[in-house]
């Protein structure tokens, strides 16, 4: 996680940074002065004792001289040149301790020259020692003497002043270390306090940006609304479980692995999607997508392009599934739909039959007239059929606008199924098995048993027509107690009867008809028998569903509410505004 100090913390981190790098600076020209002060007070001492071991030397060369000018002993003589050799090695290094320091090499220069011409003098008194007499070496030997005494309080004076400077070295340096020590120390501790409160300020910004994404990620996954995250040429990122859940998969990691543009049912609309996005960078629009089943569903999309500096754009977005709405709309639609064609049949009905009962009238006087021939009854016969088959169609058109009146009273609905089934056994034919399943608890309705059966009547002759090869015929009977309200069905306790066939079945479109009147497959058919049996059964306050594939079967399941117990007395009269008469 790439953490960002905020302003204030940043300023802090700054100015710690700063008193950091000046306790820094302090402490390198602390250590440098000590440093340089310590190498001081060490050439110091190598000098004080350099000039020591010269003062020694020089010493050890007078005493050799006078003990040989007194006793001319050779051993002093030999010693002599052992010494003097000493001595001129301790002169050689201090000229090079002191060829730095132009006071300290200008005051050895001179002492160097007193001390020569001594020395000088004093191997003159040795060599006058074996020649000329003690009198004349003493002689040199004393003027030798007078030049080393010189030298001496020169070396003196120089010894007193280096070990002044040596004796001032620690306190120099004890100055030096207050002067330093506690600014550099000041400097350090405010820094590393800073630096305590920037990390402070970072750890809690670093918390609350771990709670912050804790908080999205909760959102993210437990969101019902499907939420992903896919580049522009449509490679998933990232998605949460409702996504994988509303496109059919089983996991989150097999959705990611599935390309977008193949999710759709039409790939023009992903391609379409891509053109919004890139042109105005918003989508919110209603797309079909296809499931991991292969099956569709109906999902509103509202998505973004984000672009970032530096990375590439993507597109993040939600998913609703609204495939229960659509197909609300879809009835809807429909139930619309046929409550328009109803209210124009119910009055053409009206109307038609009002005509058929001037023709069927005039038709059965005509008919009393015993001095017709033959011929011209036969033709009144044929008008009469003509008409009373037009009634009939009349009749259905009645049912299907639920205009007609129905004379309801309580129905056990598993005595109805049973008593159709024996009676349309023979229409049924040998070729197509007839299957029985009516439910031992009681199945009563409020219905006109005349209607329903009539509805009855047309599903079974429907299923027969379905399997002109044979096949199966199942009528079954029974309660339902649905507790929760659905789109399809409200809540209650429902009698049901079920009619269903192992024939041709039918697909999503022809479906979406078969309750239209004058909508048939059939060559000969009219096309209002499945829309009567919906309107009688909503007349009767029930509803009906249709479950078809092609070559799979159909079953119709027809829905009434259910009574608690049968009074058999008590009728009721639908009218045909829906209302009930006594």
């Amino acid at each position: 996680m790439r953490l960002t100090l905020p302003d204030r913390s940043r300023v802090v981190v700054e100015l710690a940074v700063v008193l950091l790098i000046g306790a820094g600076v302090l402490a390198y020209r602390s250590a440098y002065s000590l440093l340089a002060l310590g190498q001081n007070l060490s050439h110091t001492s190598e000098v004080v004792l350099a000039w020591q071991r010269a003062v020694t030397h020089f010493g050890n060369l007078d005493s050799l001289t006078e003990n040989y000018i007194l006793l001319g002993d050779p051993a002093d003589y030999a010693a002599f040149g052992r010494e003097s050799a000493r001595y001129h090695q301790t002169l050689k290094r201090l000229a090079a301790l002191t060829r730095d320091n132009a006071q300290e090499a200008q005051a050895l220069a001179r002492v160097s020259r007193l001390l020569a011409a001594g020395e000088a003098e004093m191997g003159a008194a040795i060599a006058m020692r074996s020649g000329q007499g003690a009198k004349a070496a003493r002689a040199a030997y004393d003027r030798g003497r007078s030049l080393r005494d010189q030298a001496y309080a020169a070396m003196a004076s120089i010894q007193r002043e280096e070990s002044a400077a040596l004796l001032a070295m620690p306190k120099r340096l004890r100055q030096e270390g207050a002067r330093m020590l506690p600014a550099t120390v000041v400097a350090m501790l405010l820094a590393c306090f800073l630096l305590l409160q920037a990390h402070r300020a970072a750890w809690r910004q670093l918390r609350e940006r771990q709670r912050s994404e804790k908080r999205y990620r909760r959102l993210f996954e437990y969101n019902q609304a499907g939420v992903y995250r896919r580049t522009l040429d449509g490679v998933l990122l990232d998605a949460n479980p409702a996504a994988a859940a509303i496109l059919g998969f089983d996991t989150v990691e097999e959705l990611l692995a599935a390309p977008v543009a193949q999710l759709y049912v039409h790939e023009e609309d992903f391609t379409a999607a891509n053109r919004a996005l890139s042109e105005t960078g918003l989508l919110a629009s209603e797309r079909q997508l296809r499931r991991h089943d292969g099956t569709s569903v109906w999902v509103l999309v509202s998505a973004a392009l984000v672009r970032e500096p530096g990375m590439p754009a993507v597109v993040e977005g939600t998913l609703l599934d609204i495939t229960e709405r659509k197909q609300l709309e879809e009835r809807l639609f429909q139930a619309q739909k046929l409550e328009a064609i109803g209210t124009l049949a119910g009055g053409i009905a009206h109307d038609f039959n009002n005509l058929l009962t001037v023709v069927s009238g005039h038709t059965e006087l005509l008919l009393l007239d015993g001095n017709r021939s033959q011929l011209d009854r036969d033709r009144l016969n044929m008008i009469k059929t003509a008409a009373d088959g037009a009634t009939q169609l009349t009749r259905q058109l009645l049912a299907f606008s639920r205009r007609q009146i129905l004379q309801a009273r309580a129905v056990d609905l598993s005595q109805l199924v049973e008593q159709h089934a024996g009676l349309l056994r023979p229409l049924i034919g040998e070729n197509i098995r007839l299957d029985l399943a009516v439910t031992a608890e009681p199945c009563w309705a409020m219905v006109d048993p005349v209607q329903v059966g009539h509805a009855l009547v047309n599903l079974i002759v429907n299923a027969r027509d379905a399997m002109p090869e044979g096949g199966t015929l199942s009528l079954a009977t029974r309660v339902v107690r649905q507790t929760k309200a659905t789109p399809r069905l409200p809540a209650g306790v429902f009698s049901v009867v079920r009619v269903a066939d192992s024939g041709v079945g039918m697909d999503a479109a022809t479906q979406a008809k078969i309750f239209e009147p004058f909508f048939t497959t059939k060559k000969m058919g009219t096309g209002l028998g499945l829309a009567s049996v919906h309107g009688i059964v909503e007349q009767s306050g029930g509803h009906v569903f249709v479950a078809s594939q092609k070559n799979q079967g159909t079953v119709f399941e027809i829905f009434f509410p259910w009574i608690p117990e049968p009074v058999a007395e008590k009728t009721a009269t639908l009218a045909a505004d829906g209302g009930a008469a006594s």
